[in-house]
């Protein structure tokens, strides 16, 4: 099984589920959630951002910019405890709203509906769609996929997987079932009962 630990002191220790989970595991950075999609090409020590004016994507050193009061980023996904310090019983209200104190769910961005007083939950988030159809969003190239494919950890617009855009900001937990594909590998082992003793009841378990 594969570790991932945390870069900041005394940082935790992850597994393999922790790491693109929409779960942020590393408190002070987040990265355990970074490069986790095609569109996020920043690098470990910076954080993928929305520019507040036109919505393009940038990235920030987290050091600098990630979790200082200050937001930056669109939906304020560089202050992610932004929305839970102002209603922490809306769990599934997670993007700030541009110039406001209302939060909404990553569900309603770019699902044609104006939810921000400033629509920067359609105009910005998503400024490629030109054509709105009712319980569709439309990708970069034009095609469509079902709103209730967004958000659902899986590229369903290619190459980019902008579905999956801002998804990171709803908290989400995945049942993992059990299975043993990624513990180590030991020697199998056989039974071998001594010919002399009695009754073959002294065995040793011996390797193969």
């Amino acid at each position: 099984m594969h570790v991932y630990a945390c870069a900041q002191r005394r940082g935790a220790c992850l597994n393999q589920y922790s790491r693109c989970n929409s779960i942020l595991n590393c408190k002070q950075s987040g990265e355990d959630e970074l490069q986790c999609y095609p569109f996020d090409r920043c690098q470990l020590n910076e954080h993928y951002c929305l520019n507040k004016t036109n919505g393009a994507i940038e990235c920030l050193s987290i050091e600098q910019y990630y979790n200082n009061t200050i937001i930056d980023c669109l939906g304020a996904s560089d202050e992610q405890d932004q929305c839970r310090s102002i209603d922490d019983s809306q769990e599934y209200a997670s993007y700030h709203c541009l110039n406001e104190t209302k939060c909404i769910s990553v569900l309603e961005l770019c699902d044609c509906n104006q939810d921000c007083e400033y629509n920067d939950d359609e105009l910005l988030v998503c400024p490629w769609m030109t054509k709105c159809v009712q319980g569709q969003f439309q990708c970069m190239d034009g095609s469509y996929i079902f709103v209730y494919q967004r958000c659902d950890g899986n590229l369903n617009c290619k190459p980019l997987g902008e579905d999956e855009l801002l998804c990171d900001l709803s908290p989400k937990w995945k049942r993992i079932h059990f299975h043993t594909d990624h513990f180590n590998q030991y020697p199998l082992v056989s039974q071998y009962c001594c010919s002399y003793a009695p009754r073959q009841t002294n065995c040793l378990i011996i390797h193969k």
